[in-house]
C-alpha cells in the first residue's frame, strides 16, 4: 500500500547569516531557488561573480546592488532577497567559486517551524532509545549483537519526511525506522545474527514491549514492512502524522541544512527531561 503524499502548506523559514549576527528571515524554498541561480552564475560568469563579491567585501553596497540588477535584469522584485542570500553566502563561505549554505543554523532553530520542534525531536529520540533498551533487555548486547545501534546517525532527508512521526517495522516485528520532519531515521538495523526468537522474551514480544507507551495507527501493512502513524507517545498527543513533499530534486545545501538542524537539536537535548 503506497503512502499518500500530502503537501504541507506551511513554509519552512530559515535565518540568514549576517555580518554581525543572525540576519533576515526568508522562506527556505526562496533561498534554495536563489542559491541555484547563484550557483549557475558562479560557473558561467566567474569574473562578474568576483566583481560582485569584491563590491560587497569593500562595503560598496549601492554599487553592489546596481551591479546585481545589471546582471539579473529580470529579477527586479527578487533583488532584495537575492542581496540577502548573496551576502549571507559570502559571510558563510567566504569569497569562493562555491556558494554553500548561508543559513544560521542556531538562529533558524529558534523558529517554531516543522524542523525546529525540539519537543518532537526529544520524543523521537526517546522512542529510539526505548526500542534499543528493550532489545538489551531481550538479550541484545556486546557478546551477541542482533540489533545494530545506529542512533548516532542522522536521518536521511532524501528519503520520506513527515509532519509528526511514523514508525516503520521490518517484517512486522522489528521496529527500526522513524519517519520524521528531518527525514527517515534508521536508528537500528537487523543483524545477520538476528532470529525471530530474539524478538521474544517468554510471552512478551519486542515490538509490544518497546511500544507499550505509544498509540499506533496502522497505515501500511506489507509482508516485509509495516508502517504506523504515532498518535501519541508517553501520554502526550503528537501532531497528526502525514507525509511531506519529496526533496529528491532539492539542492545539496537544503539536505545539509536539515541535517544540521537535527545535529543542533542534539546539542540541546537534555535526557533528564524525560528520564
Amino acid at each position: 500500500m503506497y503512502m499518500h503524499k500530502i503537501l504541507d502548506d506551511l513554509p519552512e523559514i530559515v535565518v540568514l547569516r549576517g555580518v554581525t549576527g543572525p540576519g533576515e528571515r526568508i522562506a527556505l524554498e526562496v533561498a534554495e531557488a536563489i542559491l541555484r541561480v547563484l550557483h549557475e552564475f558562479v560557473q558561467e560568469r566567474p569574473v562578474e561573480f568576483y566583481h560582485l563579491a569584491g563590491l560587497y567585501e569593500r562595503g560598496y553596497t549601492r554599487a553592489f546592488e546596481k551591479a546585481l540588477r545589471k546582471y539579473f535584469p529580470t529579477a527586479t522584485e527578487a533583488i532584495p532577497a537575492m542581496i540577502a542570500v548573496f551576502q549571507a553566502a559570502l559571510v558563510s563561505d567566504g569569497i569562493a567559486t562555491r556558494l554553500g549554505s548561508p543559513y544560521d543554523i542556531e538562529a533558524s532553530y529558534q523558529h517554531t517551524g516543522l524542523l525546529y520542534d525540539q519537543h518532537l525531536y526529544r520524543i523521537a529520540r526517546r522512542i529510539a532509545d526505548c526500542i534499543y533498551q528493550t532489545s538489551v533487555e531481550f538479550g541484545n548486547g556486546v557478546d551477541r549483537v542482533w540489533m545494530e545501534d545506529h542512533r548516532e546517525e542522522p536521518p536521511y532527508p532524501k528519503d520520506e519526511r513527515s509532519q509528526g512521526l511514523f514508525l516503520s517495522v521490518y517484517c512486522r516485528e522489528f521496529p527500526n525506522r522513524l519517519i520524521t520532519p528531518w527525514g527517515t531515521w534508521r536508528f537500528v538495523d537487523w543483524s545477520e545474527r538476528t532470529r525471530s526468537s530474539d524478538l521474544l522474551n517468554g510471552d512478551a514480544t519486542l515490538l509490544a514491549t518497546a511500544t507499550a507507551d505509544l498509540v499506533l495507527e496502522p497505515v501500511s501493512m506489507q509482508k516485509n514492512n509495516a508502517v504506523y502513524a504515532i498518535e501519541s507517545a508517553f501520554g502526550e498527543a503528537l501532531p497528526r502524522a502525514k507525509i511531506l513533499p519529496e526533496l529528491k530534486n532539492a539542492g545539496e545545501s537544503q539536505y545539509r541544512y536539515i541535517t544540521a538542524v537535527w545535529k543542533q537539536a542534539a546539542k540541546c537535548l537534555d535526557p533528564a527531561r524525560y528520564f
